[in-house]
């Protein structure tokens, strides 16, 4: 079965907006993926502000008592600006737990694209890091502010470290 030359024309034409529809998906991608590292690293320095004052326990890592304080202190604007800064402080501690377990996952199975299973354990892994700070967040700093450093030569926090490294890809290499 021979096609026509009108079907011939016809399958290019079919096919160069096919290509050109692809191209402007991946421009697509590419715009949205910018814009999401422009908004990750505008977003770091705030983020560096709130982290500092909730290791110096000048406010707390949940949102509403720190938008209780800032409120009854300075007033709705303050109140306003504060929330802001932990959605920020949220977001950036979500998103830097998923792009550790997103590159311990690309640097394992040396692939520049995650099957869908792949980015799903990222995000659980990342939910459950982020739920573990939030509640353990009192404790992780009691633990490293007492840690007895001069004891061992810090061998103490440096074998936690390893331990925690090794659970972190037991993790996310199991299937």
């Amino acid at each position: 079965m021979e096609l026509s030359n009108e079907q011939r024309e016809e399958a290019k034409k079919i096919l160069k907006k096919s290509k050109a529809l692809t191209h402007i998906k991946k421009d697509r991608e590419l715009k949205f993926q910018k814009i999401f590292n422009w908004l990750f690293l505008l977003g770091f320095l705030p983020f560096i502000i709130v982290f500092g004052s909730i290791c110096r326990a000048e406010k707390s890592v949940l949102i509403w008592e720190g938008i209780k304080t800032e409120y009854l202190k300075y007033g709705l604007v303050e109140g306003i600006i504060t929330t802001i800064l932990y959605l920020n402080f949220y977001f950036e501690l979500g998103a830097s737990f998923y792009l550790l377990g997103y590159l311990f996952l690309r640097i394992r199975n040396r692939q520049d694209e995650l099957s869908i299973e792949q980015h799903l354990k990222c995000i659980i892994l990342s939910v459950w890091l982020f739920i573990s700070y939030i509640l353990l967040n009192d404790s992780i700093y009691a633990f490293l502010k007492y840690l007895p450093i001069n004891i061992l030569n810090g061998w103490i926090f440096i074998i936690y470290l390893i331990v925690s490294i090794y659970f972190f890809a037991i993790i996310l290499t199991r299937k």
